[in-house]
């Protein structure tokens, strides 16, 4: 793992982290994090409801991995996402009977597929 906003701010900025998989810049530093799968952390979990997703591109692979949880609970699903990420996670809420909605001055109104705004997916049952 690595953040890039220790250098300019001083710390460790929230929505800096990310996987370091090749040369990091002058400015980022390294450091070493526990990863364990969200099926494994939250598996003996006797509820969810909800789940807050901002991560950067990889809803790709861990809302697919969260699959059987997200099946079992029908928990609301906030969702930062965009480009083919965006299309694939409408796809899979879609999939399993999830409505999908954005928040537009305030009032939540159905998604616009080629909108830009956060997508919250709401089990339809």
């Amino acid at each position: 793992m690595a953040n890039d906003s220790v250098a300019s701010a001083g710390y460790f900025g929230t929505g800096r982290n990310f996987v370091n998989d090749g040369e990091l810049s002058k400015d980022a530093v390294r450091f070493t994090a526990q990863m364990k799968r969200g099926s494994e952390l939250f598996g003996s979990f006797e509820k969810i409801d909800f789940i807050k997703c901002d991560i950067e591109g990889y809803e790709r692979v861990v809302l697919p991995e969260l699959r059987p949880l997200i099946e079992k609970f029908h928990p609301t699903v906030l969702v930062e996402t965009d480009g083919e990420s965006r299309q694939q996670m409408i796809r899979m809420f879609t999939e399993l009977g999830y409505s999908a909605y954005m928040l537009v001055a305030g009032k939540e109104v159905t998604l616009d597929p080629e909108g830009d705004k956060d997508i919250i997916f709401r089990y339809a049952d």
